[in-house]
Protein backbone atom coordinates (compact mmCIF):
# COMPACT_ATOMS: atom_id res chain seq x y z
CA UNK A 1 0.00 0.00 0.00
CA UNK A 2 0.98 3.34 -1.02
CA UNK A 3 2.25 4.55 2.72
CA UNK A 4 1.16 8.48 2.38
CA UNK A 5 -2.78 6.89 1.73
CA UNK A 6 -5.04 8.77 3.30
CA UNK A 7 -3.08 12.24 3.31
CA UNK A 8 -5.25 15.32 3.30
CA UNK A 9 -6.84 16.27 0.14
CA UNK A 10 -5.04 19.22 -2.18
CA UNK A 11 -8.91 20.50 -3.31
CA UNK A 12 -10.61 22.41 -0.77
CA UNK A 13 -13.40 23.43 -2.99
CA UNK A 14 -15.08 20.90 -5.04
CA UNK A 15 -18.18 22.73 -6.38
CA UNK A 16 -20.98 21.10 -8.60
CA UNK A 17 -24.08 22.37 -9.49
CA UNK A 18 -26.39 24.42 -11.89
CA UNK A 19 -25.71 27.53 -9.57
CA UNK A 20 -21.93 26.52 -8.72
CA UNK A 21 -21.14 29.56 -10.87
CA UNK A 22 -22.19 31.73 -7.95
CA UNK A 23 -20.10 30.79 -5.81
CA UNK A 24 -16.91 30.99 -8.54
CA UNK A 25 -16.17 34.63 -7.20
CA UNK A 26 -15.94 33.82 -3.74
CA UNK A 27 -13.33 30.86 -4.70
CA UNK A 28 -11.36 33.45 -6.78
CA UNK A 29 -11.38 36.09 -3.69
CA UNK A 30 -10.63 33.24 -1.06
CA UNK A 31 -7.45 32.09 -3.18
CA UNK A 32 -5.86 34.94 -5.19
CA UNK A 33 -7.29 38.31 -3.36
CA UNK A 34 -7.89 40.82 -5.63
CA UNK A 35 -5.46 39.77 -8.23
CA UNK A 36 -6.68 39.47 -12.09
CA UNK A 37 -7.44 36.10 -13.12
CA UNK A 38 -5.71 34.49 -16.33
CA UNK A 39 -8.31 31.56 -18.06
CA UNK A 40 -6.47 29.37 -20.18
CA UNK A 41 -8.78 27.60 -22.64
CA UNK A 42 -9.45 26.96 -26.36
CA UNK A 43 -11.07 28.45 -29.03
CA UNK A 44 -13.56 26.16 -29.40
CA UNK A 45 -15.04 25.49 -26.14
CA UNK A 46 -14.63 29.26 -25.61
CA UNK A 47 -16.97 29.86 -28.05
CA UNK A 48 -19.92 27.42 -27.21
CA UNK A 49 -19.03 28.27 -23.34
CA UNK A 50 -17.37 31.01 -22.56
CA UNK A 51 -20.47 33.62 -22.17
CA UNK A 52 -21.44 31.79 -19.26
CA UNK A 53 -18.15 31.82 -17.42
CA UNK A 54 -17.84 35.86 -18.54
CA UNK A 55 -21.49 36.31 -16.97
CA UNK A 56 -20.03 34.81 -14.01
CA UNK A 57 -17.41 36.46 -13.48
CA UNK A 58 -17.99 40.35 -14.79
CA UNK A 59 -18.09 42.98 -12.67
CA UNK A 60 -17.18 40.46 -10.05
CA UNK A 61 -13.25 38.87 -10.66
CA UNK A 62 -10.94 41.17 -13.24
CA UNK A 63 -10.22 38.19 -15.72
CA UNK A 64 -7.44 38.00 -18.86
CA UNK A 65 -8.34 35.43 -21.93
CA UNK A 66 -5.51 32.85 -22.94
CA UNK A 67 -7.01 30.73 -25.85
CA UNK A 68 -4.96 27.83 -27.51
CA UNK A 69 -6.34 26.60 -31.34
CA UNK A 70 -9.68 24.57 -31.16
CA UNK A 71 -8.97 22.60 -33.81
CA UNK A 72 -6.93 20.21 -33.34
CA UNK A 73 -7.90 19.95 -30.12
CA UNK A 74 -4.55 20.43 -27.90
CA UNK A 75 -2.24 17.80 -27.44
CA UNK A 76 -1.10 17.22 -23.18
CA UNK A 77 2.63 16.40 -24.19
CA UNK A 78 5.88 18.41 -22.87
CA UNK A 79 5.78 20.89 -25.28
CA UNK A 80 2.45 22.10 -24.26
CA UNK A 81 3.43 22.38 -20.70
CA UNK A 82 6.53 24.67 -21.34
CA UNK A 83 4.36 27.11 -22.92
CA UNK A 84 1.81 26.92 -20.45
CA UNK A 85 4.58 27.46 -18.20
CA UNK A 86 5.48 30.85 -20.06
CA UNK A 87 1.76 32.26 -19.81
CA UNK A 88 0.87 31.48 -16.35
CA UNK A 89 4.09 32.34 -14.46
CA UNK A 90 3.57 34.54 -11.83
CA UNK A 91 -0.65 34.52 -12.37
CA UNK A 92 -3.48 33.61 -11.11
CA UNK A 93 -4.56 30.77 -13.14
CA UNK A 94 -7.77 29.24 -13.93
CA UNK A 95 -8.09 26.13 -16.58
CA UNK A 96 -11.41 26.41 -18.66
CA UNK A 97 -11.72 23.10 -21.02
CA UNK A 98 -11.67 19.32 -20.68
CA UNK A 99 -8.72 16.54 -19.66
CA UNK A 100 -6.01 18.33 -21.62
CA UNK A 101 -6.13 21.71 -20.77
CA UNK A 102 -6.40 20.59 -17.36
CA UNK A 103 -3.54 18.22 -17.32
CA UNK A 104 -0.99 20.88 -18.80
CA UNK A 105 -1.71 23.76 -16.86
CA UNK A 106 -2.15 21.07 -13.47
CA UNK A 107 1.63 20.05 -14.48
CA UNK A 108 2.71 23.84 -15.31
CA UNK A 109 1.07 25.29 -12.05
CA UNK A 110 3.08 22.54 -10.31
CA UNK A 111 6.46 23.34 -11.42
CA UNK A 112 6.51 27.08 -10.87
CA UNK A 113 4.94 26.35 -7.06
CA UNK A 114 1.62 27.88 -8.07
CA UNK A 115 -2.08 26.77 -7.42
CA UNK A 116 -4.72 27.21 -10.27
CA UNK A 117 -8.68 26.57 -10.46
CA UNK A 118 -10.06 23.95 -12.70
CA UNK A 119 -13.89 24.62 -14.27
CA UNK A 120 -14.02 21.53 -16.41
CA UNK A 121 -16.47 21.52 -19.47
CA UNK A 122 -17.25 17.78 -19.87
CA UNK A 123 -17.59 14.54 -18.01
CA UNK A 124 -14.84 13.33 -19.94
CA UNK A 125 -11.79 12.14 -17.87
CA UNK A 126 -11.17 11.16 -13.79
CA UNK A 127 -8.25 13.93 -14.07
CA UNK A 128 -9.71 17.14 -12.88
CA UNK A 129 -9.52 15.99 -9.26
CA UNK A 130 -6.37 13.53 -9.46
CA UNK A 131 -3.02 13.43 -8.25
CA UNK A 132 -0.90 14.01 -11.46
CA UNK A 133 -1.47 14.57 -14.97
CA UNK A 134 -1.40 12.45 -17.92
CA UNK A 135 1.68 13.97 -20.10
CA UNK A 136 3.27 12.78 -23.32
CA UNK A 137 7.38 13.14 -22.38
CA UNK A 138 9.55 12.91 -25.87
CA UNK A 139 6.83 10.40 -26.90
CA UNK A 140 6.08 8.25 -24.05
CA UNK A 141 2.95 8.49 -22.44
CA UNK A 142 3.27 8.78 -18.29
CA UNK A 143 1.18 10.12 -15.86
CA UNK A 144 4.22 13.28 -13.87
CA UNK A 145 3.78 14.02 -10.51
CA UNK A 146 1.40 17.10 -9.12
CA UNK A 147 -0.86 17.93 -7.03
CA UNK A 148 -4.57 18.21 -7.84
CA UNK A 149 -6.18 21.66 -8.38
CA UNK A 150 -7.65 23.77 -4.98
CA UNK A 151 -11.17 24.21 -6.43
CA UNK A 152 -12.89 22.59 -8.77
CA UNK A 153 -15.91 24.66 -9.80
CA UNK A 154 -18.35 22.89 -11.98
CA UNK A 155 -21.40 24.22 -13.76
CA UNK A 156 -24.10 21.19 -13.94
CA UNK A 157 -25.56 22.57 -17.54
CA UNK A 158 -22.11 23.04 -19.06
CA UNK A 159 -21.20 18.91 -18.07
CA UNK A 160 -24.90 18.16 -19.74
CA UNK A 161 -24.52 20.09 -22.97
CA UNK A 162 -20.91 19.09 -23.50
CA UNK A 163 -20.74 16.66 -27.01
CA UNK A 164 -22.45 13.18 -26.18
CA UNK A 165 -18.13 11.79 -27.78
CA UNK A 166 -16.84 13.56 -24.41
CA UNK A 167 -19.81 12.36 -22.33
CA UNK A 168 -19.09 8.69 -23.74
CA UNK A 169 -15.59 8.94 -23.22
CA UNK A 170 -16.12 9.67 -19.50
CA UNK A 171 -18.11 6.53 -19.23
CA UNK A 172 -15.95 4.59 -20.97
CA UNK A 173 -12.95 6.04 -18.18
CA UNK A 174 -15.42 5.39 -15.20
CA UNK A 175 -16.63 1.99 -15.98
CA UNK A 176 -13.09 0.69 -16.76
CA UNK A 177 -12.71 1.12 -12.69
CA UNK A 178 -14.63 -2.09 -12.63
CA UNK A 179 -10.87 -4.24 -14.59
CA UNK A 180 -8.95 -2.22 -13.01
CA UNK A 181 -10.44 -3.06 -9.52
CA UNK A 182 -9.91 -6.62 -10.24
CA UNK A 183 -6.14 -5.68 -11.43
CA UNK A 184 -5.82 -4.48 -7.66
CA UNK A 185 -7.63 -7.62 -6.20
CA UNK A 186 -4.77 -9.41 -7.93
CA UNK A 187 -1.83 -7.11 -6.51
CA UNK A 188 -3.51 -7.75 -3.48
CA UNK A 189 -3.93 -11.47 -3.25
CA UNK A 190 -0.58 -11.44 -4.35
CA UNK A 191 0.33 -9.60 -1.44
CA UNK A 192 2.36 -6.79 -4.00
CA UNK A 193 -0.11 -3.72 -2.94
CA UNK A 194 -3.43 -4.33 -0.33
CA UNK A 195 -6.17 -2.82 -1.23
CA UNK A 196 -6.96 0.02 0.88
CA UNK A 197 -10.58 -0.32 1.94
CA UNK A 198 -11.51 3.48 2.13
CA UNK A 199 -10.14 4.14 -0.40
CA UNK A 200 -11.63 1.47 -2.75
CA UNK A 201 -14.81 2.30 -1.60
CA UNK A 202 -14.54 5.80 -3.18
CA UNK A 203 -14.20 3.95 -6.36
CA UNK A 204 -15.62 1.10 -7.18
CA UNK A 205 -19.34 1.56 -6.25
CA UNK A 206 -19.09 4.71 -8.99
CA UNK A 207 -18.33 2.14 -11.51
CA UNK A 208 -20.84 -0.48 -10.81
CA UNK A 209 -23.73 2.18 -10.82
CA UNK A 210 -22.48 4.05 -14.37
CA UNK A 211 -22.19 1.24 -15.58
CA UNK A 212 -25.94 0.30 -15.85
CA UNK A 213 -26.47 4.13 -16.81
CA UNK A 214 -25.22 3.87 -20.71
CA UNK A 215 -28.33 4.66 -22.19
CA UNK A 216 -28.99 7.94 -19.86
CA UNK A 217 -25.81 9.45 -20.34
CA UNK A 218 -25.81 8.79 -24.32
CA UNK A 219 -29.17 11.03 -24.30
CA UNK A 220 -28.03 13.71 -22.26
CA UNK A 221 -29.98 12.33 -18.78
CA UNK A 222 -29.46 15.24 -16.56
CA UNK A 223 -29.47 13.22 -13.20
CA UNK A 224 -27.49 10.21 -15.28
CA UNK A 225 -24.63 13.28 -16.37
CA UNK A 226 -24.82 14.12 -12.49
CA UNK A 227 -24.03 10.89 -11.55
CA UNK A 228 -21.20 10.47 -13.83
CA UNK A 229 -19.20 13.58 -13.09
CA UNK A 230 -19.40 12.80 -9.61
CA UNK A 231 -18.00 9.04 -9.78
CA UNK A 232 -15.30 10.91 -11.91
CA UNK A 233 -14.45 13.27 -9.51
CA UNK A 234 -14.76 10.74 -6.84
CA UNK A 235 -12.38 9.03 -8.70
CA UNK A 236 -9.75 11.84 -8.79
CA UNK A 237 -10.10 12.41 -5.20
CA UNK A 238 -9.20 8.75 -4.31
CA UNK A 239 -6.13 9.14 -6.33
CA UNK A 240 -5.22 12.35 -4.28
CA UNK A 241 -5.60 10.64 -1.58
CA UNK A 242 -4.05 7.43 -2.33
CA UNK A 243 -1.08 10.30 -4.08
CA UNK A 244 -1.13 7.24 -7.26
CA UNK A 245 -3.31 6.52 -9.80
CA UNK A 246 -3.88 2.76 -8.49
CA UNK A 247 -7.39 3.32 -7.13
CA UNK A 248 -8.54 4.13 -11.03
CA UNK A 249 -6.55 2.48 -13.51
CA UNK A 250 -5.07 -1.00 -14.12
CA UNK A 251 -4.03 -2.90 -17.14
CA UNK A 252 -6.86 -1.66 -19.59
CA UNK A 253 -5.32 2.38 -19.23
CA UNK A 254 -1.34 0.52 -20.19
CA UNK A 255 -3.35 -0.30 -23.29
CA UNK A 256 -4.52 3.13 -23.58
CA UNK A 257 -1.07 4.52 -23.14
CA UNK A 258 0.45 1.93 -25.39
CA UNK A 259 -1.97 3.19 -28.65
CA UNK A 260 -1.82 6.90 -26.64
CA UNK A 261 2.22 7.00 -27.69
CA UNK A 262 1.46 5.04 -31.05
CA UNK A 263 -0.75 8.29 -32.16
CA UNK A 264 -3.81 5.82 -32.39
CA UNK A 265 -6.07 8.12 -34.91
CA UNK A 266 -9.25 7.85 -36.81
CA UNK A 267 -9.71 9.66 -40.10
CA UNK A 268 -6.52 11.58 -38.46
CA UNK A 269 -7.64 12.96 -35.68
CA UNK A 270 -6.31 11.44 -32.09
CA UNK A 271 -8.67 9.05 -30.73
CA UNK A 272 -10.28 10.38 -27.04
CA UNK A 273 -8.73 9.05 -23.61
CA UNK A 274 -11.95 6.81 -22.83
CA UNK A 275 -12.43 5.59 -26.05
CA UNK A 276 -9.19 4.06 -25.98
CA UNK A 277 -9.50 3.07 -22.67
CA UNK A 278 -13.09 1.86 -23.63
CA UNK A 279 -11.97 -1.22 -25.97
CA UNK A 280 -9.07 -1.16 -23.43
CA UNK A 281 -11.70 -2.25 -20.49
CA UNK A 282 -13.49 -4.86 -22.94
CA UNK A 283 -9.79 -6.64 -24.14
CA UNK A 284 -8.79 -6.51 -19.84
CA UNK A 285 -12.58 -8.53 -19.42
CA UNK A 286 -11.62 -10.82 -21.92
CA UNK A 287 -8.42 -11.46 -20.72
CA UNK A 288 -9.29 -11.41 -17.33
CA UNK A 289 -12.23 -13.70 -17.42
CA UNK A 290 -9.96 -16.27 -19.45
CA UNK A 291 -7.15 -15.93 -16.67
CA UNK A 292 -9.93 -16.63 -13.72
CA UNK A 293 -11.62 -19.44 -15.41
CA UNK A 294 -8.32 -21.54 -15.18
CA UNK A 295 -8.33 -23.73 -12.24
CA UNK A 296 -5.26 -23.57 -9.55
CA UNK A 297 -3.95 -26.59 -10.60
CA UNK A 298 -3.72 -25.78 -14.16
CA UNK A 299 -2.09 -22.63 -13.22
CA UNK A 300 0.50 -24.39 -11.42
CA UNK A 301 1.07 -26.84 -14.24
CA UNK A 302 1.35 -24.12 -16.65
CA UNK A 303 3.77 -22.50 -14.03
CA UNK A 304 6.28 -25.68 -13.53
CA UNK A 305 6.34 -25.87 -17.37
CA UNK A 306 7.24 -22.12 -18.18
CA UNK A 307 10.12 -22.54 -16.49
CA UNK A 308 11.73 -19.97 -13.93
CA UNK A 309 13.39 -17.33 -16.53
CA UNK A 310 10.57 -14.54 -16.41
CA UNK A 311 12.95 -11.49 -15.76
CA UNK A 312 14.91 -12.38 -19.16
CA UNK A 313 11.98 -13.14 -21.17
CA UNK A 314 10.51 -9.83 -20.32
CA UNK A 315 13.81 -7.87 -21.02
CA UNK A 316 13.88 -10.05 -24.21
CA UNK A 317 10.70 -8.75 -25.42
CA UNK A 318 10.87 -5.08 -24.66
CA UNK A 319 14.38 -4.80 -26.64
CA UNK A 320 12.22 -6.88 -29.49
CA UNK A 321 9.34 -4.62 -29.72
CA UNK A 322 11.02 -1.35 -27.76
CA UNK A 323 14.94 -1.15 -29.23
CA UNK A 324 15.59 1.97 -30.67
CA UNK A 325 12.25 3.80 -28.87
CA UNK A 326 13.37 6.04 -26.23
CA UNK A 327 10.50 4.79 -24.42
CA UNK A 328 12.77 1.30 -24.07
CA UNK A 329 15.38 2.44 -20.90
CA UNK A 330 12.01 3.12 -18.56
CA UNK A 331 10.28 0.09 -19.63
CA UNK A 332 13.85 -1.74 -18.76
CA UNK A 333 13.87 0.07 -15.00
CA UNK A 334 9.89 -0.90 -15.22
CA UNK A 335 10.84 -4.39 -15.56
CA UNK A 336 13.64 -4.96 -13.11
CA UNK A 337 11.62 -3.37 -10.69
CA UNK A 338 8.45 -5.28 -10.77
CA UNK A 339 9.71 -8.74 -11.72
CA UNK A 340 10.41 -11.31 -9.15
CA UNK A 341 13.61 -13.62 -9.55
CA UNK A 342 14.76 -17.41 -7.96
CA UNK A 343 12.88 -17.57 -4.42
CA UNK A 344 10.98 -14.66 -4.73
CA UNK A 345 9.30 -15.47 -7.63
CA UNK A 346 8.80 -19.20 -6.25
CA UNK A 347 7.31 -17.84 -3.01
CA UNK A 348 4.66 -15.54 -5.25
CA UNK A 349 3.22 -18.31 -6.79
CA UNK A 350 3.26 -20.58 -3.87
CA UNK A 351 0.82 -17.63 -2.55
CA UNK A 352 -1.03 -16.92 -5.43
CA UNK A 353 -1.89 -21.02 -5.89
CA UNK A 354 -3.00 -20.71 -1.98
CA UNK A 355 -5.69 -18.26 -2.56
CA UNK A 356 -6.35 -19.08 -6.10
CA UNK A 357 -10.07 -20.22 -5.59
CA UNK A 358 -10.66 -17.18 -3.34
CA UNK A 359 -9.43 -14.78 -6.32
CA UNK A 360 -10.86 -16.04 -9.10
CA UNK A 361 -14.56 -16.64 -7.09
CA UNK A 362 -14.39 -13.08 -6.36
CA UNK A 363 -12.73 -11.65 -9.41
CA UNK A 364 -15.45 -13.61 -11.85
CA UNK A 365 -17.99 -12.26 -9.89
CA UNK A 366 -17.00 -8.49 -10.31
CA UNK A 367 -16.69 -8.98 -14.10
CA UNK A 368 -19.25 -8.42 -16.58
CA UNK A 369 -19.71 -11.29 -19.84
CA UNK A 370 -17.64 -9.26 -22.31
CA UNK A 371 -20.38 -9.20 -24.66
CA UNK A 372 -22.57 -7.25 -22.17
CA UNK A 373 -20.02 -5.27 -21.05
CA UNK A 374 -19.98 -4.26 -25.37
CA UNK A 375 -23.18 -3.62 -25.60
CA UNK A 376 -22.99 -1.53 -23.08
CA UNK A 377 -19.87 0.39 -24.29
CA UNK A 378 -21.83 0.98 -27.61
CA UNK A 379 -24.94 2.09 -25.85
CA UNK A 380 -23.31 4.71 -23.95
CA UNK A 381 -21.93 5.75 -27.37
CA UNK A 382 -17.96 3.97 -26.84
CA UNK A 383 -16.55 2.55 -29.45
CA UNK A 384 -17.56 -1.67 -28.94
CA UNK A 385 -15.59 -2.90 -31.58
CA UNK A 386 -11.72 -2.67 -32.59
CA UNK A 387 -12.02 -1.49 -35.91
CA UNK A 388 -13.75 1.70 -34.50
CA UNK A 389 -10.48 2.92 -33.28
CA UNK A 390 -8.29 1.76 -36.19
CA UNK A 391 -6.91 -1.34 -34.70
CA UNK A 392 -7.00 -4.60 -35.36
CA UNK A 393 -6.26 -8.11 -34.35
CA UNK A 394 -2.40 -8.04 -34.38
CA UNK A 395 -2.34 -4.17 -33.18
CA UNK A 396 -4.39 -5.63 -29.86
CA UNK A 397 -1.90 -8.33 -29.19
CA UNK A 398 1.07 -5.94 -29.92
CA UNK A 399 -0.70 -3.47 -27.51
CA UNK A 400 -0.75 -6.97 -24.52
CA UNK A 401 3.00 -7.63 -25.06
CA UNK A 402 3.91 -3.74 -24.60
CA UNK A 403 1.49 -2.95 -21.90
CA UNK A 404 2.93 -5.69 -19.27
CA UNK A 405 6.38 -4.21 -19.51
CA UNK A 406 6.01 -0.22 -19.44
CA UNK A 407 4.79 -0.07 -15.75
CA UNK A 408 5.99 -0.80 -12.87
CA UNK A 409 2.33 -1.03 -12.17
CA UNK A 410 0.97 -4.96 -11.24
CA UNK A 411 -1.30 -6.35 -13.16
CA UNK A 412 -3.41 -9.50 -14.07
CA UNK A 413 -1.04 -9.66 -17.38
CA UNK A 414 1.98 -9.49 -14.96
CA UNK A 415 -0.24 -12.62 -13.27
CA UNK A 416 -0.54 -14.65 -15.96
CA UNK A 417 3.11 -13.91 -17.46
CA UNK A 418 4.75 -14.86 -14.33
CA UNK A 419 2.37 -18.41 -14.44
CA UNK A 420 3.40 -18.99 -18.65
CA UNK A 421 -0.41 -18.43 -19.58
CA UNK A 422 0.04 -14.55 -20.64
CA UNK A 423 0.97 -15.58 -24.73
CA UNK A 424 -2.59 -17.62 -24.42
CA UNK A 425 -4.31 -15.52 -23.04
CA UNK A 426 -3.73 -12.53 -25.14
CA UNK A 427 -3.84 -14.63 -27.92
CA UNK A 428 -7.07 -15.56 -27.17
CA UNK A 429 -8.47 -11.83 -25.94
CA UNK A 430 -6.60 -10.46 -29.49
CA UNK A 431 -9.06 -12.86 -30.97
CA UNK A 432 -12.62 -11.68 -29.26
CA UNK A 433 -15.53 -12.64 -31.54
CA UNK A 434 -18.29 -11.10 -28.91
CA UNK A 435 -21.64 -11.69 -31.48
Amino acid sequence: MNNKALDSLTTEYNIVGADAFDRLPEVCAALFGSRTILVISDEKIWAHEGAILDAALAGKVAYRLSLLPGTPAPYADDNLVAAIKKLIAGEAALSFGAGSINDVVKRAAYELGQQYICVPTAPSVDGYASYGAAITVKGFKTTLECPAPRAIVADSGILARAPAELRASGYGDLVAKIAGGVDWMAADAGGIEPIHPVIWDMVQPWAMEVYGKAREIRSGDTGAIATLYSGLVASGLAMQRYIDSRPASGAEHLLSHVWEMEHLCVNGAPVSHGFKVAIGTIASTIFQRALFSKSAGEMASAAAASGDDVLERRLAAAASLLGGSPVLQPTVEAIRAKTPRGEALKARRAAYLASWDSLREKALARLPEPSALAARMAEAGCPSALAEINLDRQSLLRGFHIAKLIRRRFTTLDLADEFGVFEELAERAASWDLH
